[in-house]
């Protein structure tokens, strides 16, 4: 992804993805770090989510939550 493709997507903190899926941050730290959630780096520390990745990230969350419940 080009930067100036970059600024047309909204960046979001660990916190902010926290809040918004009413988690803890930690929670947010493990998915990123298992790679269950893609960062974009904005430093040698911090990060940034994509919404889109996030969004990515719930639908494929949802889509397994089904799969496991037509199991059952």
């Amino acid at each position: 992804m080009r930067y100036d493709e970059l600024l047309e997507h909204d960046l979001l903190t660990a916190q902010e993805v926290a809040d918004y899926m009413r988690v803890d941050i930690r929670t947010v730290r493990e998915w990123v770090s298992n790679g269950s959630l893609p960062r974009v780096m904005v430093g040698k520390r911090d990060y940034r989510i994509l919404r889109n990745d996030l969004e990515d990230f719930i639908k494929k969350r949802r889509q397994s939550g089904e799969q496991e419940n037509q199991v059952n």
